[in-house]
């Protein structure tokens, strides 16, 4: 509203390169917490189990994730997809000893996947920034890609039910991203026992808090 457009954020913030610079230095800044160290996700799910398969990285900016991922399973490839402005210049960030092993690919999630046969496709902080009508479209566009067995991996925040927490601390997960605390009610089925199920249309899986 106070832009006076429709638009999603990222694609108002990308018509400024000053502004999309910032976007881009402040996410990396926040993301120096210990709370986003890629080694919550790479500790606890044996990539390497899929042995010489392919990650695909979706929404995987400038190779971050991919990178830490081909270090620890060094069988794996990964193509990182990320939209033009962001995946060009992939190749200069990625490491010598891992660039037959990581490559970029132009995509929009919100559009069909195009590579199919992949063993596993990675959302890392994705799904927070939209709201669960894109996130179900994001799911749905991988459908016609997947192959029997393959894994979607979401590694994301998840915001506990009101009243597990603190005022204080409730308070200030939810205050972050107002939005993301509907969203999560409706991506991912409490239980008792940490655990439950994922369901969009074609699509069923599963979770575990940790």
């Amino acid at each position: 509203m106070s832009h006076n457009t429709n638009e999603n954020p990222f694609d108002v913030i990308k018509k400024d390169p000053k502004r999309q610079q910032q976007f881009i230095d402040a996410m990396s800044y926040s993301h120096l917490h210990s709370s986003y160290s890629m080694n919550h996700l790479i500790d606890n799910f044996d990539f390497g189990a899929i042995g010489h398969g392919t990650i695909l990285d979706v929404g995987g900016s400038h190779g971050q994730v991919s990178i830490a991922i081909a270090r620890r399973f060094p069988d794996v490839k990964c193509i990182v997809q990320d939209l033009p402005d962001t995946i060009n210049g992939l190749g200069s960030r990625v490491p010598e000893d891992l660039k037959d092993r990581i490559s970029g690919m132009d995509y929009d999630f919100l559009t069909p996947q195009p590579v199919k046969e992949a063993d596993i496709y990675l959302f890392r902080w994705i799904l927070h920034d939209w709201s669960d009508k894109y996130c179900v479209k994001m799911l749905q566009s991988l459908i016609p890609a997947l192959k029997k067995g393959a894994k979607i991996v979401i590694s994301d925040i998840c915001i506990p039910q009101p009243g597990q927490l603190g005022i204080s601390a409730d308070r200030s997960l939810r205050s972050v991203n107002p939005i993301f605390a509907h969203h999560v009610d409706y991506v991912i089925q409490s239980s008792t026992h940490h655990t439950g199920s994922l369901q969009v249309d074609g699509i069923v899986g599963s979770w575990i808090s940790r």
